[in-house]
């Protein structure tokens, strides 16, 4: 009988699609990198997330010098979060991240829920290749927020498929995220359908070879069953003589 394990066949998979998407590369920059400028009452947090950057006042921000294409900051997704202004030079490329409403009764904080804020997401466009310098600001809202919690910092240090345009718009303005979600919606959708597909044939690749490989024990086994059963066969005439 053959036994799979769900969890084997999937790391399986796992591997078999990273291997594909290795050549998409990506830099994580850790939250605590000395590099990163920390301006106002921005300050980092280690208890928050296993350790995320806080801009609690409006005109608290930070600052980080990258060389790429792109930079994507990941937010929090919590109740009254505040509004981002997202800004790269000397590039004057510009995206708002956007806020929250305050919920009557907010849920408690889950850490996996997050918002990702680039110019390629949102902006629909990659940067000139080369050193650029990131400034994220805290810009409030209207009914006085709650800050933001920023997760995550990673860019891309190569040039990002053509169809993304590279350079800002002639006249840039800023994009807010809330204007871009049916696009982000489209690409999620898509990265997901190309994922699955990768990942479904890495698990049939596994089970594949899981069946060949237990055929092939199988077949072993009965061919040593059947040797054992000739040799029983041809004792069984010679005893006989003996006997006789």
């Amino acid at each position: 009988m053959l036994t799979l394990r769900p969890s084997a066949l999937f790391v399986s998979a796992l591997s078999c699609a990273a291997t594909v998407f290795a050549s998409d590369r990506v830099v994580i920059v850790p939250l605590t990198d000395p590099s990163i400028v920390l301006t106002g009452n921005t300050r980092y947090n280690a208890s928050v997330c296993g350790g995320a950057i806080y801009l609690p006042t409006v005109g608290d921000a930070l600052y980080y010098q990258f060389n790429g294409s792109d930079i994507q900051l990941d937010t929090l997704v919590v109740s009254n979060t505040d509004m981002g202004n997202f800004t790269a030079s000397p590039d004057e490329a510009n995206i708002l991240s956007a806020d929250s409403t305050p919920w009557d009764n907010p849920p408690s904080l889950d850490c996996s829920v997050r918002e990702s804020s680039s110019f390629s997401l949102f902006g629909g466009y990659q940067l000139k290749l080369g050193v650029h310098t990131l400034e994220y600001k805290n810009i409030g809202r209207s009914t006085g927020g709650g800050g933001i919690f920023v997760v995550g910092m990673s860019y891309f240090p190569d040039p990002l498929p053509s169809t993304f345009s590279t350079g800002t718009p002639e006249d840039p303005q800023p994009v807010f995220r809330e204007a871009k979600a049916s696009s982000r919606v489209i690409l999620a959708a898509s990265v997901a359908s190309v994922g699955g597909v990768f990942i479904l044939l890495c698990l049939g690749e596994a089970l594949r070879r899981r069946l060949r490989n237990k055929r092939r024990a199988n077949n072993a086994s009965v061919e040593s069953v059947d040797m054992n059963i000739l040799g029983s066969a041809e004792a069984a005439p010679n005893s006989q003589k003996q006997k006789s």
